[in-house]
């Protein structure tokens, strides 16, 4: 696996030619893609050549609109889909080869197997596009419980639940895995990590982060984490060696947000980013120690 730097995760401004000297510096092996490269292909394939030059590779396709989300209507949906197909066209002549989106953990107007049902729907028209660009697609389960909580209906907060809809795709179909909604969906139930590593063919990216002390599980809140191995309370390590031992070979992303991102001010590009990096080897070290032994 090789891992990654996106600046907007970190609450930085930086351009790739910014980002790219100082990745090959800190050991960052790849970046984000900006959206405004997928407006301009020209530009796209200049700053592609600039990051293989640097050693580098891309992260995630963006997409133009959160595409499982209830507030896009059908007709927004078909307006963002014919979108994507151009970024998706800008994507391929960039190399990039790996794209996602969420699936909310619950709905407001369906229950499960209704909403089952319109996700896949939709699915089925972003992965064949994705597809024909020579994207691997994958989607993210979401787990806080207090977003589940927001919604009428719950929805899929599991490794399980997406891999259901994958299936119901295509067995190319894939996923992400996040540490943050793998503690807060499912308590980082061991089977779901081993679960991922036995498909890590089909595993288009993995999200590195920590929860917040102070809080329960099911108090965590979504968009609220800590660079990975901060808080302690993820076990990081162990999905991270699982999937190297299965020979996951996409990008590994640290995702802190907030209070993070907010806190960017008093730091510089460098720091930030020698910063992700040491978060990094604190995992990659944590890895390699092995699990202690059960009594006999």
């Amino acid at each position: 696996m090789y891992t990654v730097f996106d600046p907007g995760h970190c609450g930085v401004s930086a351009s790739v030619y910014e980002i790219a000297p100082l990745a090959q510096k800190y050991g960052i092996g790849g970046v984000a893609v900006p959206q405004n490269l997928l407006e301009d292909p020209k530009a796209g394939v200049a700053a592609a050549d600039f990051i293989f030059d640097h050693g580098l590779r891309w992260s995630l396709l963006p997409t133009p609109a959160d595409f499982f989300t209830e507030s896009v209507t059908d007709a927004a949906f078909d307006s963002a889909l014919e979108r994507f197909k151009r970024w998706a066209d800008a994507g391929e002549k960039m190399g990039v080869r790996y794209c996602y989106n969420h699936v909310w953990n619950g709905s407001n107007a369906r229950k499960s197997e209704a909403q089952f049902e319109w996700v896949l729907r939709r699915l089925r028209r972003i992965w064949k596009v994705a597809d024909d660009h020579g994207l691997r697609y994958g989607m993210e389960f979401l787990g806080p419980c207090p977003l589940q909580r927001s919604f009428r209906y719950p929805f899929f907060n599991s490794l399980s639940g997406i891999l259901a809809l994958a299936d119901a795709v295509s067995p190319r179909c894939g996923f992400l895995f996040d540490t943050y909604h793998w503690y807060t969906g499912s308590d980082q139930r061991v089977d779901e990590a081993y679960l991922a590593a036995a498909q890590v063919e089909r595993m288009v990216n993995f999200h590195l982060n920590d929860g917040v002390p102070g809080r329960t599980r099911t108090q965590q809140e979504d968009l609220e984490r800590q660079l990975p191995l901060t808080s302690g309370i993820i076990d990081a390590a162990l999905p991270y060696r699982l999937f190297e031992r299965a020979g996951y070979t996409g990008p590994v992303l640290c995702e802190p947000l907030r209070p993070w991102q907010q806190n960017a001010e008093g730091r510089s590009l460098e720091q930030t980013m020698a910063q992700v990096s040491a978060a990094y080897e604190r995992v990659r070290q944590a890895a390699q120690t092995p699990p202690a032994q059960a009594a006999r």
